[in-house]
């Protein structure tokens, strides 16, 4: 496997983390309500870096140029609507 589709993997792997966790009826209440935020974190050991899931592009960033920490709402963020393939079309 190349190095490029074993992050798509992994990152693939975080997603539906996210996506399991929300279809647990009382995670989905407390983060609707704003009780808790989920995230989607990668880390890429290599580069030393953490990227974070952007829910609402559907792509994952580094950290250390993401606007927030990849935080809902999840009920409407793509990566809910479509599934995680969807979500990850084009992961930089």
């Amino acid at each position: 496997m190349s190095p490029e589709a074993l992050r798509r993997t992994e990152q693939r792997s975080v997603v539906l983390q996210l996506e399991r966790l929300m279809g647990y009826p009382m995670v989905r209440e407390r983060v609707e309500a704003g009780a808790i935020t989920l995230h989607g974190w990668h880390c890429v050991i290599e580069d030393g870096e953490v990227h974070v899931f952007d829910v609402r592009s559907g792509r994952f960033v580094p950290a250390s140029v993401a606007e927030h920490s990849g935080d809902g709402p999840f009920d409407t963020g793509p990566v809910f609507s479509g599934g995680a393939d969807d979500a990850l079309h084009d992961i930089s």
